[in-house]
């Protein structure tokens, strides 16, 4: 939807690929938002997201990508966020962190990074935060420049 092309590497083989991936040279794994997640189609990439989680990389997660870490049992025991409480429960059989759940747009839980669908902004500000982008209060200043500007956005704004 942003016009973010991905082109996944197809021939991802978990036995050997992930020997390469460690925090040396990975300084995170960002997981797009997307209907593939709710029509688990993405199952294959659950060995890398685990590999990362189980070696302190980072994850973060997006919209529908906070429902393959909630099948995943990820979200069961760190404070995260999604589009909604209900739709983690609708979506995932496997969610029971009903009591991490944080009704706030982004939200940082030990090495993991979600965020609701509608918040790119608090998305992209958490996860310059968890990679120390940047001087801390020039990022601020910038993500509250484009939260202010998006907020006060009006449709009578659009000049055409």
């Amino acid at each position: 939807m942003g016009g973010v092309s991905i082109f996944p590497d197809l021939d991802f083989l978990p036995d050997t690929d992930l020997k390469d991936i460690d925090p040396s040279n990975t300084a995170m794994l960002i997981l797009p938002g997307g209907g593939a997640w709710e029509e688990k189609t993405n199952e294959s990439i659950a060995p890398l997201v685990v590999h990362c989680i189980e070696n302190g990389i980072p994850v973060a997660a997006i919209c529908g990508a906070t429902v393959f870490l909630a099948d995943l049992g990820v979200l069961n025991t760190l404070d995260h966020t999604s589009n909604d409480l209900g739709y983690l429960q609708a979506l995932s059989s496997e969610y029971q962190g009903d009591s991490f759940y944080q009704h706030r747009p982004a939200v940082s839980g030990g090495q993991v990074i979600t965020a609701s669908g509608t918040a790119p902004i608090g998305f992209a500000d958490a996860i310059f935060e968890m990679l120390e982008i940047a001087h801390h209060d020039q990022v601020k200043s910038w993500f509250h420049y484009f939260q202010n500007k998006a907020v006060n956005f009006t449709p009578d704004m659009v000049v055409g």
